[in-house]
């Protein structure tokens, strides 16, 4: 099952580290054996499993899922292993492909240099909505066409992602992040 543990690493936001230091550690943990299509999901929506099906299929890849949820533990796709920050970290530097709706996932994802596509969670109008930081970050490094709203799969979706550009841009973001923080 999905454990929230704090890091007690200091100052471990995704995107303070960089991926150097995501990969040292994630380091020795083991991850599914064949090759696999990651889901994170926040929210269980019946349209995330359909679509992350298709997708699956089209690119013949095993459906892991980090169950998030007491719900999803059901599921045959669920990892059954116990999961705390470095084994959320190896599974998807491990995927080949990843889905998702979280933020942290989105953010994990583009640490690993990781095909991804971000389902949206929210309605705008919803009274809990946080899609706010999923615009800005997106906007940020120019991925808005990543952004899924409820739809069936088409291979036009997997788009190439520049990742010399993102990681460029979220290195910028980074340095002005930790010089906000020591200078404050």
């Amino acid at each position: 099952m999905f454990l929230h543990r704090k890091l007690s690493v200091r100052h471990a936001h995704p995107v303070l580290q960089d991926t150097a230091f995501w990969e040292r550690f994630s380091d020795n943990v083991k991850t599914a054996k064949e090759k696999y299509l990651l889901c994170y999901f926040l929210s269980d929506q019946p349209w995330y499993f359909a679509y992350a099906k298709e997708l699956a299929d089209y690119l013949k890849l095993k459906i892991v899922l980090i169950p998030s949820k007491a719900a999803f533990t059901s599921r045959k796709e669920t990892w059954r292993k116990a999961t705390g920050p470095r084994e959320f970290a190896a599974l998807i530097r491990s995927a080949e492909f990843v889905l998702t709706d979280s933020y942290h996932g989105s953010i994990f994802a583009m640490q690993f240099n990781k095909p991804f596509l971000h389902f949206k969670r929210f309605a705008e109008n919803d009274p809990v909505c946080q899609n706010i930081r999923i615009h800005s970050l997106f906007s940020l490094v120019e991925l808005e066409g990543l952004i899924l709203t409820e739809k069936v799969f088409e291979p036009k979706d997997i788009r190439p992602i520049d990742y010399a550009r993102v990681q460029n841009v979220l290195t910028q973001r980074r340095e002005l992040s930790k010089t906000f923080l020591k200078q404050h």
